[in-house]
């Protein structure tokens, strides 16, 4: 039955279930997150610890947190930016044409709606790099 592989999630995070029932305690449920964590931190035994971090990610996925890579999450992307890489990648690579044919305006364009997304680029040896601010 598709319910009961959640069963073992809403046993673990029982206490963060609680809180939440609390008229949405989203701050002591992120107290109870902190809590976890500095316990797993402070854990003396191998076993503890990883039981501590597993309960940490298992609570802290049902808030919705640790979802993403860490170097998604770093670039935050998925937070200040509406396009995602590939679509970066698209328009980098429909400049790189419009320069090729010498359509400097359509590329200017071009860089600019990525500026406009917050992406910075640098054109250096007949390459484009480009980040995120």
């Amino acid at each position: 039955m598709e319910s009961e592989k959640f069963l073992p999630t809403l046993y673990l995070c029982a206490p963060l279930l609680q809180v939440l029932n609390d008229d949405l305690n989203t701050s002591l449920a992120l107290t109870h997150l902190h809590t976890l964590a500095g316990l797993a931190n402070k854990a003396a035994g191998f076993r503890e610890k990883t039981r501590l971090c597993q309960l940490l990610k298992v609570c802290g996925q049902f808030l919705g947190f640790f979802g993403r890579s860490p170097q998604a999450w770093l670039q935050k992307s998925w937070l200040f930016h509406s396009l995602g890489d590939e679509a970066v990648e698209a328009l980098l690579e429909r400049r790189r044409q419009a320069r090729l044919d010498q359509d400097y305006i359509e590329a200017d364009c071009l860089r600019d709606q990525l500026q406009a997304e917050r992406i910075l680029l640098e054109d250096i040896e007949g390459k484009t790099l480009w980040r995120r601010q």
